[in-house]
């Protein structure tokens, strides 16, 4: 590996580990109903999903996809995710939007920008009605990362408590999911 992809790499682990800070403070919003949170969480905490998307599309362009990983990758989360919240949280549905989305991962290193036209197609004119984000536009957010990695190049960022966070994002997902069960179900008696 050489330096640029190295650093290409710390860059990538900065951005989700922001995203993962994003999301948490959303979702944190989200369960303690804040007064006003909603303006929080509709203009700047919900930059963690399209963050997290992109970064998913420029690793599919620079490392290149396969179905085994990608499955794995989907499966292992959903897993990971339902062995975390227990019975007190169901799968999130992002994580079912996400797998679907894998799908077309190929596709969208192929021909992004045709890939994300259909993206746009779907979430306007056939929507699924799925709650939070329809899957034309996760993929959407994925192919413009994807044309990230073809067209840009990164910035280096170094921050290093950022790279840990997004250097184990999923681990950082199950556990704040674990943690507002368990909150939740505090709060609820």
């Amino acid at each position: 590996m050489n330096s640029d992809n190295n650093q290409r790499l710390h860059t990538l682990d900065v951005a989700r580990g922001f995203a993962v800070l994003l999301m948490v403070l959303d979702h944190i919003w989200l369960a303690r109903a804040f007064p006003c949170a909603w303006v929080i969480r509709k203009t700047i905490t919900r930059a963690a999903l399209p963050i997290f998307m992109m970064v998913s599309g420029y690793l599919w362009a620079v490392r290149g996809w396969s179905w085994r990983r990608g499955t794995l990758l989907v499966l292992a989360a959903m897993l990971s995710v339902r062995l975390a919240a227990g019975a007190v949280l169901p799968i999130p549905d992002i994580l079912t939007i996400f797998a679907v989305v894998q799908a077309f991962a190929v596709l969208a290193v192929r021909w992004p920008i045709s890939v994300a036209a259909a993206g746009l197609l779907q979430s306007s004119e056939w929507r699924i009605g799925w709650p939070n984000y329809e899957p034309g536009v996760v993929l959407c957010f994925c192919c413009l990362g994807v044309l990230l990695a073809k067209r840009v190049e990164l910035p280096a960022l170094r921050c290093r408590w950022l790279e840990w966070i997004g250097r184990y994002p999923l681990t950082w997902y199950m556990g704040h999911l674990a943690a507002l069960a368990l909150w939740r179900a505090a709060h609820a008696i």
